[in-house]
């Protein structure tokens, strides 16, 4: 099946079909969702117009002082109810506790009269305790106290912060509305527990015209109007769409039937109009302006105004199709009647606000346009609110304080929908730039710190890490991180103080250098995933937790992804090392990952979670330590990796299966470059191609890598040509044999496994004879490896990484002992300044730690007992958002 043909809003790049972003709802919420009013928007932290007037409208017992009173809660439902638990003020909240993935709360407030039709917003407070989905709704209603059409869904809360915050969304309240309702929903396939309390509504503005807004509007429409044209082009297919398109306006070679939910072929109809509509506007174009090629776009344009094709998933008829319908309007403008542009509108009303995250930055977009069309500037307002609103940090889905994103619930998505935020939002701010729009600085300072602190960490050239895009790993041409060179240029135009860093990013992404590579560590603590850079690679683990949902699978997408948060590490050199594997990857023998070959396919399954919270990483900014205590099923194992400049060293301790099937590590997977060679201890000798047992190699090597073995163990080497097909992955695609040439190297602990373990060193960017020489004298070396601690030393750089599973004591030969009175990562260094120690609490809680070094030291927190021998230094590990972040210190000698 072909592709849907792509549009996008920056003509110099085009994603492709890959961008669509799908999402999964549940029936209900797909139902909600269709309803949800135009005229509202999703919003945190109000951006207020320079001029707002507010009037606070009078909400009776909004602060829930006076009980139940005025809110009515399902009889015999326990999931709401008002408590004395929680107090943002007084004494009383509204308490949310819906443990019932197949149920939601449903409390309805008083009804409140609204005083004229403006600009609202409502306001609150919630404590948020844990998962995410509590709903927060506003039904508008008329002079006779019907609802307009739909329960307007205004954002959803939720998190683990277990403190008060302030929350705010915006709504346009049009002159048929006299009362409002607030409804608190939450989601029925949501798990949540929060508190409100303090709600109040406030119209922010009248409705009154505002003569700047509607000058800066018409602005904004010729900034839309240039980047819907692009860049020049040839538009040799043009003349073949007008040839042969039929009289009605569609295209034979378009199944207009097809109910493909990810590849949605009537897509292409509308693709390929706004395609002729750009090369009729595009002045160099050799089809400007021809009177036959408007006629062929308006009759394309009425078959799909008129028939308004339906795809069974939401999101092409909310997301995909009005963002390419309304570039098309821009460029044939004015060729439309007054019945054509009313068509056009409502196919664009379709995307409604009241979205979260990219969902909600792309029908923002939509209606941004939408007003500019309707020369409604309110529209404009909203729209530009509701995106610079989504720039926030949050631990609900979006930007999370590690600057990693969530989509779908707590869900690792940086390199999926949060690809697309870091490419959109800097594109809007641009649009916006030096009108009443603009962004505040303080958004422009999350986007800046969202593209530098998160999203460079991720990418290896144009090469987006595997590891961080979600379902969209199972995509053809998944990974690409070029649309980020982009936003790097969007952010230079906005004067942002840290533009050399952008433009040294930008550099990264187009021409990869050894001389221009990102140097350090990084983990993300809101995601279990670390990412290590040197100029000769870049490494990254992704584990899994109770705190992170896994991988998902969503129409026909993904369908194999059991296991890619097991302890997945990617490795990287020219970014190109798992390009199009996919479809020949083997998917229990994914890079770095311990795995039970049980019989059944490794199908990806929804809302799964690790079982076991000890999982996280501790990082110094140059060198780190991630570690994961791993369950699943009957297998269980301690994994760990430590990342200094030249070596990952890989560790596996506590393996313990009590099956009949066989349990294996996997010490790589991925396309095969030249020979493989393997060595005993003596001469390197080539690999055979094939299939074949190693009985305790002392080191391997292939395409600049190299795989040293310290302990005995058994490896099998795969080094031949795999076949499968896109199909098994994604439904999407045909099953067509795929071949590739793969390098799979993995460690069999065989059966029945009882207290197994591994240690492997894995040196990127070493010649074979240079890998030779560091086997004879390794400068790293395993100082335990047990199910309670391991750790390792690194000679060369006087560095020490040891996850203590439980309080313990590492005698450290030649050097200082360390000691630790709770379970905990901790990194130490050697440097010019003293002893450096980085501590973390992988189970992302907040923890006192006391620290004990066999040396005599001094400096913040630390304290020196003589009678013991050791300096104690204490350690207050942060809380909330920040919870399994590093802390660092630096201790000297006395």
């Amino acid at each position: 099946m072909r592709m849907p043909e792509a549009a996008t809003l920056r003509g110099a790049r085009r994603p492709g079909w890959g961008d669509t972003g799908s999402v999964c709802w549940s029936p209900l919420e797909e139902v909600q969702m269709a309803t949800i009013c135009v005229l509202v928007l999703q919003a945190l932290l109000a951006l207020q117009p320079a001029c707002a007037e507010e009037v606070h409208v009078p909400f009776p017992n909004s602060g829930f002082e006076e009980g139940s009173k005025g809110w009515t809660f399902p009889a015999g439902s326990e999931l709401a109810s008002v408590s004395a638990e929680q107090a943002a003020s007084g004494t009383k909240s509204l308490k949310i506790v819906d443990a019932d993935a197949n149920d939601g709360s449903n409390v309805n407030g008083p009804l409140v009269p609204v005083p004229s039709a403006g600009l609202y917003e409502l306001r609150g407070k919630v404590f948020p305790v844990s998962g995410s989905g509590l709903g927060i709704y506003l039904r508008l209603l008329d002079e006779g106290g019907k609802p307009l059409p739909g329960d307007p869904h205004l954002l959803g809360l939720g998190g683990d912060d277990r403190a008060w915050q302030p929350f705010s969304a915006s709504l346009l309240v049009p002159p048929q509305v006299k009362q409002v309702q607030v409804w608190v929903h939450s989601y029925t396939a949501s798990i949540v527990t929060a508190y409100l309390d303090d709600l109040e509504l406030v119209r922010v503005k009248g409705q009154e015209g505002d003569a700047d807004m509607r000058t800066d509007m018409e602005t904004i429409k010729q900034r839309l109007y240039q980047m819907a044209l692009g860049g020049a082009g040839t538009f040799q297919d043009v003349p073949g769409f007008v040839q042969d398109q039929q009289p009605n306006g569609g295209w034979e070679d378009i199944d207009y039937a097809n109910t493909n939910a990810t590849a949605w072929a009537p897509a292409n109809h509308v693709n390929r109009a706004y395609r002729m509509a750009q090369a009729y506007a595009q002045p160099e174009s050799p089809q400007h302006g021809k009177p036959e090629l408007k006629q062929a776009i308006l009759r394309a344009f009425d078959l799909w105004t008129r028939e308004r094709p339906k795809c069974p998933n939401w999101w092409y008829n909310a997301i995909g199709v009005p963002r390419t319908m309304y570039r098309l309007m821009l460029l044939i403008e004015g060729a439309l009647s007054k019945e054509q542009r009313e068509a056009g509108l409502a196919v664009l009303e379709a995307a409604k606000l009241g979205m979260t995250g990219q969902n909600l930055v792309w029908v923002a977009e939509v209606t941004l346009a939408r007003g500019c069309l309707a020369k409604e500037p309110w529209l404009v307002q909203v729209a530009f609110d509701s995106i610079a609103k989504e720039v926030r940090v949050t631990t609900g889905e979006g930007v999370q304080p590690d600057c990693s994103f969530y989509q779908h619930g707590q869900q690792f998505y940086s390199g999926g929908y949060g690809r697309g935020f870091s490419q959109d939002c800097p594109q809007f701010a641009v649009l916006a730039r030096g009108t009443c729009f603009q962004f505040q600085p303080e958004k422009l300072d999350i986007l800046s710190s969202y593209l530098l602190d998160g999203q460079q960490w991720l990418a290896r050239g144009a090469t987006f890490d595997y590891s961080a895009c979600g379902r969209e790993i199972s995509r053809r041409g998944a990974g690409s991180a070029n649309g980020l060179a982009g936003a790097c240029r969007d952010m230079a135009q906005l004067d942002s103080p840290r533009k050399a860093e952008f433009a040294a990013f930008a550099a990264r992404l187009e021409k990869p250098t050894p001389q221009n590579a990102l140097v350090g560590n990084k983990h993300f603590w809101r995601v279990d995933y670390m990412a290590h850079h040197r100029p000769d690679f870049m490494a990254s683990v992704r584990m899994t937790s109770p705190r992170t949902l896994q991988t998902e699978t969503c129409n026909d997408e993904s369908l194999l992804g059991r296991h890619l948060s097991d302890g997945l590490m990617n490795l990287y050199r020219t970014g190109d090392e798992y390009k199009g594997i996919f479809p020949v990857w083997d998917w229990k023998r994914l890079p770095g990952i311990t795995c039970e070959l049980t019989d059944d396919p490794p199908v990806t399954k929804n809302g799964q979670r690790g079982l076991r919270p000890f999982v996280g990483g501790v990082s110094d900014g140059q060198y780190g330590l991630a570690a994961m205590d791993f369950a699943r099923g009957k297998l269980t194992a301690k994994k760990a990796w430590s990342f200094f400049d030249n070596e990952v060293v890989c560790l596996g301790a506590g393996l313990t299966c009590p099956t009949d099937f066989p349990v294996i590590t996997s010490v790589n997977q991925c396309l095969r470059k030249g020979d493989v060679l393997v060595s005993a201890g003596g001469p390197a000798r080539v690999a055979q191609r094939g299939q074949q047992t190693l009985n305790g190699p002392a080191w391997i090597h292939h395409d600049g890598v190299g795989y040293l073995f310290p302990e005995h163990a058994q490896l099998v080497l795969k080094d031949e040509r795999q076949t499968g097909n896109w199909w098994q992955i994604n439904h999407v695609y045909p099953k067509d044999e795929v071949s590739e040439d793969v390098f799979s190297l993995w460690i069999n602990h065989g059966k029945q496994v009882a207290d197994g373990g591994y240690q492997y060193v894995v040196l990127p960017g070493i010649a074979a004879a240079a890998l030779a020489a560091y086997a004879q004298t390794p400068p790293t070396e395993v100082l335990e490896n047990t199910p309670d601690l391991q750790a390792v030393r690194q000679r060369n750089t006087k560095t020490i990484a040891a996850a203590f599973y439980q309080p313990g004591k590492l005698t450290v030969p030649n050097g200082p002992s360390l000691a630790v009175d709770r379970p905990c990562l901790l990194l130490t260094r050697q440097t010019d300044k003293g002893l450096e120690l980085a501590l973390s609490n992988p189970e992302n809680k907040p923890l006192e730690v006391i620290v004990e070094v066999g040396a005599k030291l001094t400096g913040e927190g630390c304290t020196w007992s003589e009678q013991d021998g050791v300096s104690r230094i204490r350690f207050g590990l942060p809380e909330g958002g920040e919870a399994g972040k590093s802390v660092v210190r630096v201790v000297s000698a006395v």
